[in-house]
């Protein structure tokens, strides 16, 4: 097996901060969502109609990369342990 390149403790911390990243966008995002929806209920016009669209598209591809970054974090921790059982390994620990 090749040397190990990666540091199994920076995985495991960036995978925190994907949590804490995600965790905080996912609340600003519902905050985010009750905003226009009360917006609408004042901006009562075809440009509001335009300006949600958009908004849920956008929307719609953030929501997309925090599942994304949900679903990466695990895959970091298994991988940081997969190496780190490695370097054991290597070292005779």
């Amino acid at each position: 097996m090749p040397d190990v390149h990666a540091d199994p403790d920076a995985m495991r911390e960036f995978a925190a901060v994907l949590g804490r990243f995600s965790a905080v966008v996912s609340e600003n995002m519902d905050q985010t969502r009750m905003a226009v929806a009360q917006l609408g209920s004042t901006w009562r016009d075809p440009g509001f109609d335009e300006f949600s669209a958009q908004f849920r598209r956008a929307f719609s591809r953030l929501s997309q990369f925090t599942s994304e970054c949900d679903a990466v974090r695990p895959k970091l921790q298994d991988e940081a342990a997969v190496l780190e059982a490695y370097v054991r390994l290597r070292m005779g620990r």
